[in-house]
């Protein structure tokens, strides 16, 4: 009795320590169900934001074909080329609109003709066509449709104390986001914006063309040009177009029903000074007709101060064609303000395209011809153009010509009154360098271009034989 009553008298403890154990056991269940169910949320919600932005890309295939390529200064008629583009886009609105950035392409599409085949391909890796709708060449964008990319728009975004920021790049055919740990951003005169990233890579290639976004997956903008810093080996600088202003531009495009031209005021600066004094001013030009003249000096634009060379000429740029310009200008200490009609700008000669070609040292014989042979080619932006006119050289003409490096570029014709003639280029000179720089393609010349910090570039050239140089302050 004694050991039963003893026996009794335990089970009322282990009846409740069973309890305590079943309700602690209970409660652990419940937290590790709440975890899954919000770890579950927090994936779905990360893999929708994840989809939000994929849907929306696109990679724009832009087929050519033509017939005739330029190779040691022959033409070569029989030879068709199939040349193949392949940029990044992004679905702009809700009607199927993709915006591109295309480099130094914009004007070959500028004037692109019928043969032109355009394609968008989706994440998902399917093929829809599209049409070419126009060209904003103030910012290299051009603007597609295609029907199947309707509803699949991205919304537009704001970027708010230049952080948050994450970049859009397309790599082994997949998209994707790198997040920078250090975004500073000054913003420079209209439209650009200057992004500097540390820890974001050094690939530019994967970069240009590709898209910012903010934390919430908007669209921020386009980025259109990729740099190391000119102080730091670690810390990238990227050229953004915001994305209203690619927004506004698409709507321009489709309200007007044409391209939008960049502007054209037709002067020329002197390499003597930093100042912007203009050295000549083009007849017939819009600074003609606006009463600039020789040895004025710009001071400001439309009530900004000007420092230097390219910030005019981007200013120029913007205003685009039609556009009126304020000039601030100092004549013989005195000030004036002048008014000035920018205009398109006058070479627009698609023969003007520089063709590289490379050619197999052995033929494939059971092959086609034109299946072996690549060809590349590039075109100056208007505000770029020097007036030259060259063929690519291969290296044994380089060496007949007395080139240093055995590459070059010969010119084979100078614009009159373009920035080249007024430097005293002729035909038969032979580029080899400009700003340090070898060139052996019309692109190199553009790189060079595009990354003076100046205004001022110096080409390096042969002319009967003897190294030359000469300094050229873009317009």
């Amino acid at each position: 009795m004694l050991a039963t009553d003893k026996q009794e008298s335990r089970n009322p403890k282990r009846e409740k320590s069973n309890s305590v154990g079943l309700n602690t056991w209970l409660q652990s269940l419940r937290s590790l169900l709440a975890s899954s169910v919000l770890m579950f949320v927090c994936c779905l919600i990360f893999v929708q934001g994840q989809d939000t932005f994929r849907h929306s890309m696109v990679t724009v295939h832009l087929d050519h074909e033509f017939a005739g390529v330029v190779h040691e200064r022959h033409y070569i008629p029989q030879i068709k080329v199939h040349e193949v583009m392949e940029l990044k886009g992004v679905v702009i609105d809700s009607q199927g609109h993709v915006a591109c950035y295309v480099g130094n392409h914009w004007p070959q599409l500028s004037l692109a003709g019928t043969d032109l085949q355009v394609q968008v391909e989706d994440s998902a890796g399917n093929r829809h066509p599209a049409v070419l709708v126009g060209v904003d060449e103030r910012i290299a964008v051009v603007v597609l449709k295609s029907d199947q990319m309707k509803g699949r728009e991205l919304q537009l975004g704001s970027q708010s104390a230049g952080t948050g920021l994450q970049f859009v790049s397309l790599s082994d055919g997949d998209w994707e986001l790198s997040r920078p740990t250090v975004v500073k951003t000054n913003k420079g005169r209209a439209p650009f914006e200057e992004i500097q990233i540390a820890g974001v890579g050094t690939d530019d290639s994967l970069m240009e063309g590709g898209f910012a976004l903010n934390t919430k997956q908007q669209l921020v903008g386009i980025v259109t040009r990729a740099h190391s810093h000119l102080f730091s080996r670690t810390i990238r600088v990227w050229e953004v177009v915001p994305a209203q202003v690619v927004h506004d531009s698409v709507n321009r495009i489709l309200r007007e029903g044409k391209n939008i031209r960049a502007g054209w005021l037709g002067i020329m600066f002197g390499s003597g000074s930093s100042r912007l004094a203009v050295e000549k001013v083009i007849p017939n030009s819009p600074a003609e007709r606006a009463g600039l003249r020789p040895f004025d000096v710009i001071l400001g634009v439309d009530e900004q101060p000007l420092e230097r060379h390219t910030e005019l000429a981007q200013a120029i740029r913007w205003k685009g064609a039609g556009g009126q310009l304020t000039l601030s200008v100092l004549r013989q200490g005195q000030a004036h303000e002048l008014s000035a009609l920018l205009a398109e700008w006058p070479h627009r000669d698609p023969s003007s395209i520089s063709y590289r070609l490379e050619v197999p040292p052995v033929w494939n014989s059971e092959g086609k011809p034109e299946e072996q042979v690549r060809i590349y080619r590039a075109v100056l932006p208007p505000h770029l153009n020097l007036g030259l006119r060259v063929d690519p050289l291969t290296p044994q003409l380089a060496k007949y010509f007395g080139c240093p490096k055995n590459n070059g570029l010969l010119i084979n014709s100078v614009q009159p009154d373009s920035l080249a003639h007024q430097a005293g280029f002729q035909a038969g000179d032979v580029l080899t360098q400009v700003n340090d720089q070898e060139v052996s393609s019309h692109a190199d010349i553009e790189d060079s271009l595009r990354t003076t910090e100046n205004g001022i570039i110096v080409i390096r050239f042969v002319r009967d034989g003897q190294i030359r140089s000469r300094k050229v302050v873009l317009q």
